[in-house]
């Protein structure tokens, strides 16, 4: 189990992550009552029944099905997109607050939607400051946000406007985001009944590399043993 200072600091509790499998579930979940975790991010791989079984039974809700692809061809740059200038980011912060509906910690009720929200606004402060952010040359119907990481980018942020949906916009912007990267890899992740967005990512590419199921465990929820 590793502790997270950043989500710790930002949401006033103390929380924790364990990636685990039906045989590790167990011992994560002692060690965060034994090291004082309020919050405990289950990340259940390929999420297996018996771990998913166990956390639930716990006390935990299950926020996500998290599906992750990645992407190893670099495509060019699609006409009628561009890279988007620092001082767009306050244009850019209503849409990014519009994803917070869909993100998994809004899914959990102990974490208070203006949070979740503001999050999103330094996501995308971070997408500016530390990676890319594109959007199309005319309007703002939509951008997509990108971070380096070690080996490539990830995409953590894709917005397309309702009005924009259809006219293939998602992809361009997605593919105009690797190739101004340079990046030889990059990674997606989206959520398993999202049917919609994985056929755009697809389309572009990117091919299914894991399955998740996250639960959020707080551990004032564990049910306490029987006597």
């Amino acid at each position: 189990m590793t502790h997270l200072g950043w989500d710790s600091e930002f949401f006033g509790v103390t929380v924790g992550r364990a990636d685990v499998d039906e045989d590790s579930v167990k011992r994560a979940v002692e060690e965060a009552v034994e090291q004082g975790v309020e919050c405990l991010y289950l990340f259940v791989r390929d999420a297996r029944p018996p771990a998913l079984a166990y956390a639930l039974r716990s006390g935990g809700r299950l926020v996500d099905v998290r599906v992750e692809l990645d992407l190893h061809t670099s495509p060019t740059l699609p006409d009628g997109i561009r890279r988007a200038d620092r001082r767009e980011c306050l244009e850019l912060l209503p849409l990014a607050r519009s994803l917070a509906d869909e993100s998994r910690f809004s899914a959990d009720p102990r974490f208070a939607a203006d949070a979740v929200r503001a999050m999103y606004d330094i996501w995308l402060g971070r997408c500016f400051d530390d990676g890319i952010v594109v959007v199309p040359d005319r309007g703002l119907g939509g951008f997509v946000g990108v971070r380096p990481i070690e080996e490539g980018i990830s995409v953590d942020l894709v917005y397309v406007d309702a009005r924009s949906r259809g006219q293939g916009l998602g992809a361009r912007l997605l593919s105009g985001a690797v190739a101004i990267s340079g990046a030889a890899r990059a990674r997606i992740a989206t959520q398993a009944w999202n049917i919609t967005a994985q056929r755009l990512y697809q389309g572009v590419g990117f091919r299914t590399a894991s399955i998740q199921a996250i639960v959020h465990l707080w551990l004032d929820e564990v049910p306490s043993p029987p006597h």
